[in-house]
């Protein structure tokens, strides 16, 4: 299979390049992306499964990849965030089950006859942070078919709690200040561990973007859960993030419980620094 494999080769006759929005199943390309996203999918139990990445184009387009377990090593240092390439000789194929993008019925999959070219782009047309976030008023059960992507702020931690099958998980909720409307979270395994790590060391307002999470009822209430592809996005450089993070006035956090104070940050969107005060009630 490795031999069969064109891998950052020069002069690949890439032809007339493709729209990602023009995609269909059995196209092969080539195609000129922007890798946005890259994760490993591991099973539950821990399998290694494949490498995904979202990708996108100077058209608007963005579209999930994936690369199995057998093969994905090939593309490991080849295709990396923020990255132009030009990629051809793919498999496009319909999905209709856990899709990465909710209205995107098509997956991108890198395979042994796939040929990888990174090249320079300074047009800066590239969407380099897509996310389709997904109102709280408007998620609904995903059932297995779509995951969506939420953005909010991070309150009430609890500990980490062990299922009888050995699985850890770790709940919080998460909470958009416009409405106050928050969804209670769980997340899995090592996603579990890395919240509460961010959480002591963002004691106050935490804001995030959760990709790929599943809803479904519990108890009655709709919930979030993560899934293999779910990632926690923290970072300062994401626009979607400093929007959400600009929207935020005065946002309750510790002990919401006391009956006398709440403590509360509030940030002033032409200052980044949040000021801590407290307030009777």
């Amino acid at each position: 299979m490795s031999s069969s494999l064109n891998m950052n080769t020069s002069g690949s006759g890439v032809g007339c390049q493709m729209a990602l929005a023009d995609l269909r199943e059995g196209s092969t390309g080539p195609i000129k992306v922007m890798v946005c996203r890259k994760w490993d999918v591991t099973s539950v139990n821990g399998r290694y499964m494949s490498t995904d990445y979202v990708v996108s184009d100077t058209k608007g387009g963005v579209m999930h990849c994936t690369a199995r377990n057998n093969i994905a090593h090939y593309f490991f240092d080849k295709l990396k965030e923020g990255g132009i390439y030009l990629l051809k000789g793919f498999t496009v194929q319909n999905t209709d089950q856990y899709r990465i993008l909710k209205d995107s019925p098509f997956v991108i999959g890198l395979n042994g006859s796939t040929i990888v070219k990174k090249v320079d782009d300074a047009s800066g047309s590239f969407t380099r942070y897509p996310f389709l976030l997904t109102a709280f008023e408007d998620l609904q059960p995903t059932e297995g078919k779509f995951f969506v992507d939420v953005v909010g702020y991070v309150t009430d931690v609890g500990p980490q709690s062990v299922k009888a099958t050995g699985a850890r998980t770790v709940e919080f909720n998460l909470t958009m200040n416009g409405n106050k409307r928050g969804v209670r979270v769980t997340l899995w395994g090592q996603l579990g561990d890395a919240m509460l790590k961010k959480k002591e060391q963002n004691p106050a307002v935490y804001s995030i973007i959760l990709t790929s999470m599943s809803a479904k009822f519990h108890l009655g209430a709709l919930g979030l859960s993560s899934s293999s592809s779910t990632m926690i996005i923290d970072s300062p450089e994401v626009p979607a993030l400093q929007t959400f993070k600009t929207s935020i006035s005065c946002v309750a956090v510790g002990d919401t419980s006391d009956p006398i104070t709440e403590d509360v940050v509030c940030e002033n969107a032409y200052n980044p620094i949040a000021l801590l005060c407290a307030f009777s009630i």
